[in-house]
């Protein structure tokens, strides 16, 4: 769960604005505290991104998750929609996928 290019140069100052944490607290940090700092992140930039489980429901409860669906959009955008749902089965992958997306599309938006 990395960021990369002008995304992690712009994190990195975020991160030192911040007064609850500095950049060597969120690089020992476990992975599911690093996706919360890294949402607080992208939430603060306007790109939303939100995991969603699939259940499985069989007429009385719900069962199992059967996989995650990931979304990740720009907010206030007026051109076409850039949302890209993707699916995986593990809600580890389905972090790591969504903060690959949300990097690749704050990049685009810093290389403009």
């Amino acid at each position: 769960m990395e960021l990369n290019g002008k995304c992690l140069k712009e994190f990195e100052g975020y991160i030192n604005k911040r007064d609850d944490v500095d950049i060597n607290q969120f690089n020992t940090s476990c992975d599911s505290m690093k996706f919360g700092i890294l949402i607080d992140y992208f939430d603060s930039i306007k790109i939303h991104v939100d995991i969603h489980p699939l259940l499985d429901y069989n007429n009385e409860a719900y069962t199992n998750v059967i996989s995650y669906i990931i979304i990740v959009i720009e907010l206030n955008k007026k051109e076409e929609l850039n949302r890209e749902d993707l699916e995986v089965k593990t809600r580890k992958e389905a972090r790591v996928q969504a903060i690959l997306k949300a990097n690749s599309i704050r990049n685009e938006q810093l290389n403009k």
